[in-house]
């Protein structure tokens, strides 16, 4: 089979508001009132909805919109054997806010489940997907287990070097994206938010030796990146969403990707979704750093120059006219357009509403028509 043709021009990062349903239905799960198989039947009734709404759209990639997550990233971190969640005293700090205290622990060593509940919901989301749409299928990057800021000993107890522990979780991570492709799955994307970290502390008066400590840091992560995708099927669409922060339509990190890009371009994806939405996010220059180290000239850049923070929606001419800017330092005809991220990385959402929502996701779309002719 021949790889799918993605992302598409007009593409999105994978995840929505949560609707009123599963709000409810996950209120009365704690407390107790319903079971989980109630919880699933009525995810399972909006993620049917969701799927519908993103066709009506006119988006050809369609998500579960992570609504069987509370995170982002740390369910199907969870779902993987040697880690646990754990509650720390204070949770992610982002701009003007703070996430809820929670986060993940590596206990043992870190391998493949075969029963990694992420592998059912990705076949409920394939069973639903209308015809000429494709399921993509959203998980966070290896990279949010192998670094060094995560609570507890690194390397974990179990192992005795950080190589050993990079190699492990290269190997759960091939196995698990296997086990996605023999169910069906040919466009995977991984999220990531630890280059907008690094970027952050190589632009600001750090001391040398914690620089040096990131681009250690960096150069592990690069490895463990390509390892996890090492062995993948020919025809399987791997694409990377490098975000700098999305909680309640705040952001963590301000930094432009210049000082990290050299390690991006080392990736190997077929694509990658960046952020491009306010003025925290520099020029495109960055762009001709990726544009030069794809030396078969394949990779696509997906410019998340839309907001899933805000409602307002976007200034088409100038939307046009910073596409045409970005295509100054990568070719036109391999960029696509999103938001530059997903409406709800965690169960909370963004501050909009679902009319809002999708009037975004149409916008979108609206403009990729203009500018690409198709999707």
């Amino acid at each position: 089979m021949s790889k799918i043709n993605g992302p598409f021009r007009a593409d999105h990062v994978g995840s929505y508001l949560r609707t009123q349903p599963i709000k409810d239905a996950r209120i009365k799960k704690a407390a107790g009132e319903i079971s989980a198989e109630l919880l699933k039947a009525i995810e399972d009734v909006e993620i049917a909805d969701l799927v519908k709404k993103q066709a009506e759209a006119g988006l050809i990639a369609v998500t579960d919109g992570e609504f069987r997550r509370k995170w982002w990233h740390l369910d199907f971190l969870l779902g993987l054997n040697g880690v646990k969640s754990i509650k720390v005293e204070k949770g992610y700090k982002f701009h003007s806010c703070e996430t809820p205290p929670e986060n993940i622990q590596v206990t043992g060593r870190v391998s493949y489940n075969p029963d990694h509940p992420f592998f059912s919901h990705f076949d409920y989301l394939q069973s639903v997907v209308p015809a000429g749409c494709v399921a993509k299928q959203t998980i966070p990057s290896p990279v949010m287990l192998v670094n060094t800021y995560l609570p507890g000993p690194f390397p974990p107890a179990d192992y005795t070097s950080a190589d050993e522990f990079v190699e492990d979780v290269a190997k759960a991570y091939q196995q698990t994206i296997a086990e996605f492709y023999r169910r069906g799955c040919r466009y995977l994307q991984i999220d990531d938010t630890k280059w907008g970290a690094f970027a952050e502390v190589l632009l600001s008066d750090a001391s040398e030796a914690e620089k040096a400590k990131i681009v250690a840091d960096a150069e592990r992560c690069v490895k463990v990146t390509n390892l996890a995708l090492s062995g993948r099927p020919a025809d399987l669409l791997v694409t990377m969403h490098i975000c700098k922060g999305n909680f309640k339509s705040d952001y963590c990190f301000s930094a432009a990707y210049d000082t990290v890009v050299d390690y991006i371009a080392r990736l190997e994806v077929d694509a990658y979704f960046l952020e491009f939405d306010d003025e925290r996010s520099g020029t495109f220059e960055a762009l001709a750093t990726i544009a030069k180290a794809d030396t078969a000239g394949k990779k696509r850049v997906v410019l998340g120059v839309f907001s899933s923070k805000v409602a307002k929606l976007e200034d088409e001419a100038a939307i046009k006219a910073r596409i045409d800017d970005a295509a100054k330092y990568f070719p036109k005809e391999r960029l696509c357009l999103s938001t530059q991220c997903g409406f709800a990385s965690t169960e909370e959402g963004n501050s909009l509403t679902e009319v809002e929502q999708y009037a975004k996701l149409n916008h979108v779309v609206k403009v990729a028509k203009d500018v690409f002719g198709s999707l």
